[in-house]
Parts: structure tokens; C-alpha cells; sequence
């Protein structure tokens, strides 16, 4: 249905689903918190700043981040962005076990699509289809916040 849509945004049921958000972000800090979800299949969040930087913890940077939901790793995270374009891409990852044994990480494939709901001016929910079966954007649940950093002051004439 997305390669009819050309990537816009299609109805599914009573849902519009998308594959890809943008958050408007130059500067600041960017927040994924995990939620409960129905999919036994580890789902994930795609964080990309094209032409950009996402900072991470070990002093590395990068303009693409898959952050994942799995046991032992924490469901609550933050990163310093720098976006030129001023937007920040989102979008859902899963893994798939094949019946060969080969385990795949994927994203917009099958059914794989995103419902999202804007909780707040600087805050979004996403439901997300983990890529199998029929759709059902409770497969994996998270949020995305975000919070601009203000420039600096102007030294005050004297």
C-alpha cells in the first residue's frame, strides 16, 4: 500500500499509518521511552539526522541510531541531536527469526507501519506493526520527546 502511496500516508481500518516521522529538531536533546507492547519480536526505534549528528554516551556520534527494546537494556533514553534541516527521522525496526535460524533486523517491510498521536507540543506517541501477519499497531508502543536547546544569550552591551 506505501509503494501505491509513493510513501504518504494510508488508512488501514480505522488507523493512518505512516512510515517515517519527522520531529522538528535543530538543536537539543531527543527522549525514546518504550511502553508496554504485544509483539514477542524485539522492536525498535530508527533515530536518523541527515547531514546531522546524534551524540552518544561513549563521546561517539553518528547520523543514524537504532535503539532497542530488549531485556537488559534500559527503556529509557536520551541523546543530543544536531540537525542542520531541523528535523529529526522516526521510524520502527524489528527482528525477524527466519525459518532458516537467520535473524534479520527490518523496517518497512510486510506490514510494518506506524499510528502516531501527538501527546503534547514536544512529546509523540507511536504504534507501531512489527512487520508480520495482520496489522496491529500495539506491537511495540513507544514515545518520543524532545526538548530544543536555547541559544546562547548575546553578551549584553555596555
Amino acid at each position: 500500500m506505501f509503494l501505491a502511496s509513493r510513501g504518504a500516508p494510508i488508512k488501514v481500518g480505522r488507523y493512518t499509518v505512516v512510515q517515517m516521522d519527522r520531529i522538528p529538531l535543530s538543536r537539543g536533546s531527543i527522549m525514546v521511552e518504550f511502553l508496554d507492547s504485544e509483539s514477542e519480536r524485539p522492536g525498535g526505534v530508527r533515530i536518523e539526522v541527515p547531514g546531522g549528528l546524534i551524540h552518544l554516551p561513549d563521546g561517539s556520534a553518528s547520523k543514524l541510531l537504532y535503539v532497542w527494546d530488549e531485556q537488559g537494556l534500559a527503556r529509557r533514553v536520551s541523546y543530543d541531536v544536531e540537525s542542520p534541516s531541523g528535523e529529526v527521522l522516526i521510524s520502527n525496526l524489528y527482528r525477524i527469526r527466519h525459518n532458516s535460524g537467520l535473524v534479520t533486523e527490518d523496517g518497512w517491510t510486510g506490514n510494518a507501519g506506524m499510528v502516531v498521536t501527538k501527546k503534547s507540543k514536544k512529546k509523540r506517541l507511536y504504534r507501531c506493526s512489527d512487520g508480520m501477519g495482520e496489522f496491529n499497531p500495539n506491537d511495540h508502543v513507544f514515545t518520543v520527546g524532545w526538548r530544543e536547546q536555547m541559544a546562547a544569550k548575546s553578551a549584553r552591551k555596555r
